[in-house]
């Protein structure tokens, strides 16, 4: 006698000997495979493509050349950088906003400061 089902019932009218013999239903198997690579296959195909595109637009952006820094700009560029921690630190510390005549009075800076120092955190994406 041969079953797919899980429970089998016979009726038994004298004594016996059963063996089971089970064999494997590769059907289930066979279908967890077949839906890994029909994810993975288009999925990585996907995420090449992407990074390709990626590498591309990279290698195509415009490289930011360095600005060449005369006499006195070194010191100037390092109080440049304390300047502009001090600003956004004040920045911060008011909540994100920012009062020009506040900052130039606590912080000791020029409006011209105060005014490139936020240019320069703006560029440097630490203010949006």
């Amino acid at each position: 006698m041969a079953s797919n089902d899980t429970e089998l019932s016979f009726p038994v009218t004298e004594p016996m000997q059963v063996q089971a013999q089970w064999t494997p239903n590769w059907t289930y198997l066979l279908m967890l495979v077949g839906a890994a690579v029909g994810v993975t296959v288009p999925s990585t195909i996907f995420a090449k493509r992407k990074l390709g595109q990626l590498i591309a637009a990279r290698r195509a952006a415009p490289k930011k050349t360095p600005k060449k820094q005369g006499k006195g700009s070194v010191a100037k560029a390092k109080g440049d950088s304390e300047g502009d921690l001090k600003l956004y630190n004040y920045i911060i510390d008011h909540g994100g906003s920012i009062s020009i005549q506040g900052a130039m009075k606590e912080l000791g800076l020029s409006r011209e400061e105060v005014t490139e120092a936020i240019e320069r955190l703006k560029e440097s994406h630490m203010l949006g």
